[in-house]
């Protein structure tokens, strides 16, 4: 594998939703007397010593799960945990069957009803690439675990990987990955893998409307759920204007595909710009990411149930290497998640669509998540859990632009 595909593949996987059950009964951790408080976050106590949180979902019944992975002998373990009020934690066992499976950081999941479907990654081999693996948990057992499941090196790595990026759950038992892969054609180019069980995967790297056509290279970097449909965004690189088409592709089963494109205001064609996460609701979809160039913006877009843009892009202040990792709805607001030169920074979209506003946060972090406890916002940063405990505020960050 040449080094330009090395670095895609081990630059690719992120982690975007974790989703499980609990078992056994509560372990209390104990939290401080008067808890810390900062910029009105207050830190919660660590579900377990040295425990790394990727991410957190809402599983039904007031609980929340957290998961990731948790110091073990010279590496990690993977781990997660439910609660109700960020106090106490329940942990959930894993049970790995393979050798990078024992190593892995739980990234990726998502839930259709009972059944959630999760996707770790461990670094290793002779290019410390990510070596992924895939597991399930079935939220109606009598003790519920999250269970690996062995495959084939060639599903999700080998040669033609480039890399993978997100993982989502549309009702009726489908769930699907998103990613990138060498087609066919030799192109490389968006990709999907889908399973209706969470067990068995089936890679599509030649889908219609969504892999590389002639004079073009798509790539898949986010993905959403919404009514009847599983939302993808990425980009196209080309050689016209703008020369990064920032796209939608929509499905009803992850099989077939349309695609469509984002609008990019006039001042930014030259550069162009790329979409990365989505969130979606019953009327439609925020869609999140940035202007390519020198001077990187960050951009919203709203879309209907079809992909169809419904208002112009909203752009906001140059702001350094820009990228928008995660896109969490709290109430009537959406929150965006994004990196600005490698520091996390928080947006909150009010549910009018009206101008961001900056929401500041209690810790400087290279890498984080967002989830929901007890309705309010939570911050999984590299140091530790946060919740929101007060009002947002904080300046305007963007308005609209067409």
């Amino acid at each position: 594998m040449n080094a330009a595909r090395r670095a895609g593949f081990v630059g690719a996987a992120v982690a975007v939703a974790l989703v499980a059950g609990c078992s056994g009964g509560p372990t209390p951790t104990p939290s401080a007397t008067s808890p810390q408080v900062v910029a009105g976050w207050r830190r919660l106590p660590d579900p377990a010593p040295g425990a790394r949180v990727r991410a957190a979902v809402e599983i039904g019944g007031g609980r929340t799960l957290v998961a990731g992975s948790v110091p073990s002998g010279d590496g990690r373990t993977p781990a997660a945990w439910t609660t109700t009020n960020g106090q106490q934690w329940q942990r959930i066992s894993t049970r790995p069957v393979t050798p990078y499976g024992s190593l892995a950081d739980l990234v990726m999941a998502a839930r259709d009803g009972d059944r959630v479907a999760a996707f770790g990654q461990a670094y290793g081999g002779a290019h410390s690439n990510p070596r992924p693996t895939t597991w399930t948990l079935d939220l109606t057992a009598a003790t519920p675990a999250f269970a690996e499941h062995e495959q084939s090196f060639t599903l999700f790595g080998g040669e033609d990987a480039i890399g993978v990026t997100a993982l989502s759950a549309r009702p009726a038992g489908r769930f699907l990955l998103t990613g990138d892969w060498t087609a066919r054609t030799g192109r490389y180019g968006a990709a999907v893998w889908t399973s209706r069980d969470g067990v068995t995967w089936t890679r599509r790297a030649d889908a219609a409307g969504l892999a590389s056509a002639p004079g073009e290279q798509t790539t898949a970097r986010g993905a959403a759920a919404g009514p009847g449909r599983f939302v993808v965004v990425g980009s196209a690189l080309g050689s016209g204007v703008p020369p990064s088409q920032p796209l939608t592709w929509t499905s009803p089963d992850g099989v077939s595909w349309r695609r469509h494109a984002l609008p990019v205001p006039e001042s930014l064609k030259q550069d162009g710009a790329v979409a990365s996460a989505a969130s979606c609701d019953a009327v439609g979809c925020l869609v999140a990411g940035w202007s390519q160039g020198s001077a990187q913006r960050p951009i919203r877009w709203t879309v209907d149930q079809g992909g169809h843009p419904t208002r112009p892009a909203a752009v906001g202040p140059p702001a350094g290497l820009t990228q928008a990792t995660t896109i969490q709805r709290v109430g009537p607001s959406a929150y965006v998640l994004e990196t600005v030169d490698h520091v996390l920074r928080l947006e909150e979209i009010p549910g009018t669509g009206a101008t961001a506003r900056s929401v500041p946060l209690p810790v400087r972090s290279r890498q984080g998540a967002l989830g929901v406890v007890a309705g309010r916002l939570l911050l999984a940063a590299t140091d530790g859990l946060w919740l929101r405990d007060g009002p947002v505020s904080g300046g305007a960050t963007g308005g609209a632009s067409g």
